[in-house]
């Protein structure tokens, strides 16, 4: 019972930050431009993320094909999703964007079950 309130209470956070990171994006997409607003966000993570990585992991050896799927999911997945979330933020409030995520992330979870 006690790791699954520890598992649970790590959900809560992680989509406590997901759903802060919507408010932030409005805020940003009110005083800058939509690609410097994301190529700012990725900059201040790699400053974080890159030493971090290397201090705990250290180098990793990857081949071609996992470089490439890594390239990818990092573009489609992470890349265009905030270039678009940040362009739909531009158009709408804050409030209307975060249940708009949340009706995407309910439909693409519950899509496995359906079909």
């Amino acid at each position: 019972m006690n790791r699954w309130i520890w598992s649970s209470g790590k959900v809560i956070v992680a989509m406590s930050i997901v759903g802060s990171s919507v408010v932030a994006g409005k805020l940003v997409v009110q005083s800058f431009p939509i690609f410097l607003a994301n190529e700012l966000r990725f900059l201040v993570a790699a400053i974080i993320l890159i030493p971090l990585w290397i201090k705990i992991e250290g180098f990793s050896t990857l081949n071609r094909k996992e470089l490439v799927a890594i390239f990818l999911q990092a573009l489609l997945g992470v890349f265009l999703f905030n270039l678009l979330m940040l362009h739909g933020l531009s158009k709408t409030t804050a409030m209307e964007a975060g249940i708009i995520l949340v009706l995407c992330q309910s439909a693409r979870h519950s899509y496995p079950i359906l079909f």
